[in-house]
């Protein structure tokens, strides 16, 4: 009998240690890859309807009638549904979830505003093009937060 350890006796102990210290990391590692891939369904979920059909077609429904903007209610109900929908992701992405609904929100005010003056034709034009950047802009930061939890 011996009472002193051995150096395998310490290599096999680093080892031991070493094997747990990697299989709790695998676990935690892989619990935040299925967090992350159940939020990228759920974004999906959410956005695609939105991204592919509902603010496209709803945004061609926009025009000037007598210098007025109008029919740009139909844009702004899916702006307000989509927000309504998404948010979940106020609890779990709080700053996508805000940006997102600050700029859908700056959507609807710009939309109403205009809408609340007659606009001369030859700056109608200027007023599309802002409309469809702030489109741009939401379809951004729903399109960079997708790849973010996509992986």
């Amino acid at each position: 009998m011996c009472n002193a350890i051995d150096l395998s006796d310490i290599i096999s102990i680093i080892a031991l240690i070493c094997s747990v210290t990697t299989f709790i990391l695998n676990l935690r590692v892989s619990k935040m890859n299925r967090a992350a891939d159940l939020e990228a369904v759920y974004f999906k979920e959410i956005f695609m309807n939105y991204l592919i059909k509902e603010i496209p077609i709803n945004s061609k429904y926009i025009r000037f009638d007598n210098g007025k903007l109008s029919d740009f209610n139909k844009l702004v109900g899916t702006l307000d549904k989509m927000k309504s929908e998404s948010a979940y992701f106020g609890y779990i992405r709080k700053d996508f979830y805000k940006e997102l609904k600050k700029l859908c929100e700056d959507l609807e005010d710009y939309l109403i505003n205009t809408s609340n003056h007659k606009v001369e034709s030859i700056m109608q034009a200027d007023i599309y093009n802002e409309i469809n950047a702030k489109i741009i802009g939401i379809y951004k930061i729903i399109s960079e937060n997708y790849r973010r939890f996509s992986g």
